[in-house]
């Protein structure tokens, strides 16, 4: 990061950093200060967390925000899973069926079928985006109520970044080679499964799946390199950012790293998607673009 700031030929670095970004731009703050013109770390990572309770507050996060779905979906007749006002049962119902039975999927591929491990990644994948994917959501339930999980498959495959042909994209293999690295580290296939055992107790409609996307971390053969927990000693007022219910990094993870860096401002934002800035949000968007522009961080406090 520091090399790129230095062929651009700017003297201090400006960036946006989302999600795990928000873990790179942590570090630089903490390695280069001085060299810090405006950071804004949207959906933060806490760094100062254990793999467990990492783990865990994630599965938490993406259970939350599908009850939130659900809930809404109960209140709401128009929503396609409405299920005469009752949809969590019949999404257990509807859960358990497929991994009895995978569903038919022909849209999404010819011959291809919805297993229960791609139910519940092309579930979660909808919730990253939060209320605005929940009319589709809703909609891709009742599909596959019906018999037809194509569209839930569809949904998995652009996690996985699977392609119409069938080969993937990289970005999954990026994201174990870094991320299994950086840490924190799992305990190995023992450790994972003690965390995924607990994280079933909290989250027990989609804490397993959540926890087994870091299934790799537990075998891979290098050793992890966790960095020092961040403080950027020195820098200016770095801008952190956190939704309310964001469900792959809950809102307390940003008010953690807001407060382990020195000079972290939150900025919080009542939203239950993945990140906040360029959503549609006029509020999140001025107070960023000023920041990032000006180099006016927001005033304490602040909340959109």
């Amino acid at each position: 990061m520091d090399r790129i700031r230095a062929a651009l030929g700017d003297k201090q670095l400006t960036y946006y950093g989302g999600s795990y970004g928000s873990y790179l731009g942590a570090l630089y703050a903490d390695r280069f200060p001085t060299r810090v013109r405006a950071l804004v770390l949207d959906g933060a990572v806490d760094p100062a967390l254990d793999a467990t309770a990492q783990q865990v507050q994630q599965a938490q996060g993406f259970e939350h925000g599908l009850d939130l779905f659900l809930q809404s979906c109960a209140s709401d007749t128009t929503c396609a899973f409405h299920r005469d006002g009752n949809p969590g049962a019949a999404y257990d119902a509807l859960r358990s069926r497929v991994a009895r039975s995978p569903l038919s999927a022909d849209a999404a591929g010819s011959g291809r079928v919805l297993n229960a491990t791609e139910f519940d990644i092309g579930v979660t994948q909808f919730l990253y985006l939060g209320r605005q994917a929940w009319s589709d959501l809703g909609h891709a339930l009742a599909a596959a109520d019906s018999g037809n999980g194509s569209e839930l498959l569809a949904s998995s495959d652009s996690y996985l970044g699977r392609h119409a042909d069938g080969t993937y994209d990289q970005a999954q293999d990026a994201f174990f080679a870094i991320g299994c690295l950086d840490g924190p580290d799992v305990g190995g296939l023992a450790g994972l499964r003690a965390i995924e055992d607990q994280a079933a107790r909290v989250a027990p409609r989609v804490g397993r799946s959540v926890v087994n996307n870091s299934l790799a971390c537990a075998v891979w053969p290098y050793p992890v390199q966790t960095p020092a927990l961040p403080h950027a000693v020195g820098a200016p007022p770095i801008v952190v950012v956190g939704n309310t219910d964001d469900p792959a990094t809950p809102f307390t993870w940003a008010m953690g790293l807001a407060h382990e860096l020195r000079s972290g401002v939150l900025l919080t934002v009542r939203s239950a998607a993945h990140t906040a800035y360029v959503s549609g949000n006029t509020c999140v968007d001025t107070a960023i673009d000023q920041y990032l522009v000006q180099g006016r961080a927001p005033a304490p406090g602040t909340r959109c």
